[in-house]
């Protein structure tokens, strides 16, 4: 891991106090030397013959005096670069870079009321919202009824809000600006009643499913604009809520009333109203959805269905031979089923047509993860193993239990996040995070049983609990040791691209921001972020 080493945060201890103590030793040292050299002789004080007494030269005591001074500096030096923390100096992971927050923050960065902006003529309370990230860049926000509260005191509300919920907005989370609103209700001529979205980041677009009064929709609606790019009626409800995306194909599903059966249908994000191909299968087949086209496991063998045409043929693999299925890019990992008693299995990975890249002997697999450099796998024999993803080579094994997370979005190293294991009385969980070119563990910190590590950034890493009745908690802990810099509470936490989000309970968001960054922008400075700040 490639590593630059920042000047030590804030709130860890420092020990250059100590290193510097042992760095003054040669000054004394030297001059004690030099004391011995010139002193005078041991003959009687009384006497009158005296030896010289022997000094150096001007320029040679100058020499000495600076000779003396390097080496206390390069002491120095040398003590503080072996104390200080080490950071990492890739690009961060997943392409977005999270905000340094090495004080605890506050709510002074910018804010939105995204109730406001929704719906401007209802009565604060009267509409809820919902967020998701599309990208770094773009924050969807959906319109939601006000919660039922007792003996019904919301009904005036929802009887308002009903005509409000099939907006959309886009909000920068750099500025906190609305881009573009959307109301979905009046383009479909219906009132709606759910919504669901998927990016599409390769059409620089959002799929948005639409459950409405006068039917069931899919909707292509470009990122940037908000302008509608294409839209269709489905037949069934469930194929506008249960349906994902990968590059430009849409997979939705459809089960049958029993259960027994699932409806697939797929299409093209541009071309909504067309279904390229249809199949129902058992409940028990899984399809997977590559960017150009979707496997889908028959008793017969696994075919492979063209994205594009629909095309359907024999797939160069079948998965009904895989467990643990990981789709990742555009090639598949699994773990092969062994056949037999004694007999073993493999970890391998295909290509898109289910050529073998690699496959690779294994003992007893428990899952398959994937982080910045390797192939997690682990395995009932209590080891976390790093398969090169290139090769499947083994880059390192280590001793361990429990869960592998793979990189963090931000992290600019390629350290794995890992769970320990979790008891049915634990309150709290000790992550991990593992040295992704070695398998040494670089830091443990313990967080509440219910935080999820959200990201990283430079130095910081954040965790959210929102397993709390009423407030979601936010942690914080340095990257480097697993200490814990600050906690903070508000009604919800989010992460917005790069930004840590508060949203208080009447829809109302905040930026949290460091003291030191808000008195910056504040008085016209440059804005650093935390260990990037020179």
């Amino acid at each position: 891991m490639t590593a630059w080493s920042p000047a030590r945060p804030e709130g860890l201890d420092r020990t250059t106090a100590r290193f510097g103590e042992q760095a003054g030793w040669p000054v004394e040292h030297a001059a004690g030397r030099s004391n011995a050299e010139g002193s005078v002789s041991e003959e009687p004080v009384g006497s009158a013959r005296r030896r010289p007494v022997r000094r150096f030269s001007p320029g040679r005591a100058i020499a000495v005096a600076y000779g003396a001074l390097l080496v206390v500096v390069a002491l120095v030096v040398v003590a503080g670069v072996a104390t200080q923390p080490v950071y990492g100096s890739e690009a961060p992971f997943g392409g977005t870079s999270l905000d340094d927050l090495r004080s605890a923050p506050t709510a002074s960065g910018w804010s939105a009321d995204l109730p406001h902006r929704l719906a401007p003529s209802l009565s604060r309370g009267c509409l809820r919202v919902d967020t998701g990230q599309i990208d770094a860049g773009h924050e969807l926000v959906t319109a939601l009824l006000p919660s039922v509260g007792p003996a019904g005191q919301n009904a005036s509300c929802e009887s308002k809000a009903v005509e409000q919920t099939g907006r959309i907005m886009m909000v920068d989370p750099d500025t906190g600006r609305t881009l573009w609103r959307l109301d979905l209700g009046a383009f479909l001529h219906t009132t709606v009643f759910s919504i669901v979205r998927h990016a599409a980041a390769s059409v620089h677009g959002v799929v948005v499913g639409v459950n409405g009064a006068d039917g069931s929709f899919l909707v292509l609606v470009d990122t940037r604009t908000g302008r509608v790019v294409d839209h269709s009626a489905v037949a069934n409800s469930d194929a506008a809520v249960n349906f994902g995306v990968s590059g430009d194909l849409v997979l939705s599903a459809e089960p049958n009333q029993g259960g027994e059966l699932t409806t697939y249908e797929l299409r093209r994000a541009r071309s909504l109203g067309r279904v390229v191909w249809r199949q129902t299968v058992s409940q028990s087949v899984s399809p997977q959805l590559l960017r150009d086209r979707l496997l889908v496991p028959l008793t017969t063998g696994t075919i492979a269905v063209d994205g594009a045409t629909g095309r359907v043929s024999r797939w160069g693999s079948d998965l009904r031979e895989l467990s643990s299925i990981r789709v990742v890019g555009d090639s598949v990992l699994g773990v092969t089923i062994a056949e037999g008693v004694g007999l073993g299995s493999y970890v391998v990975r295909l290509d898109p047509s289910g050529r073998s890249i690699w496959q690779v002997p294994a003992l007893a697999v428990t899952s398959l993860t994937t982080s910045r450099s390797c192939v997690m796998m682990t395995s009932v024999t209590s080891k976390l193993t790093c398969l090169d993803p290139s090769s499947g080579a083994v880059r390192w094994s280590t001793d361990f239990t429990g869960s592998p997370l793979g990189t963090p979005t931000g992290a600019t190293t390629s350290d794995v996040e890992t769970v320990g294991l979790v008891r049915s009385t634990d309150s709290t969980l000790t992550v991990s995070e593992v040295d992704g070119a070695t398998g040494r563990t670089r830091f443990t910190t313990t967080l509440p049983r219910g935080a999820v590590v959200v990201g990283q950034s430079v130095g910081t890493g954040y965790a959210i609990d929102s397993s709390l009745a009423d407030s979601d908690s936010l942690i914080a802990f340095d990257v480097a040791s697993g200490h814990q810099l600050w906690t903070y509470r508000a009604k919800s936490i989010a992460l917005w691209g790069g930004h840590l989000v508060e949203t208080g309970s009447d829809g109302v968001s905040h930026e949290l921001v460091s003291v030191s960054a808000h008195d910056a922008q504040r008085d016209g400075a440059p804005v650093g972020h935390g260990m990037l700040a020179g």
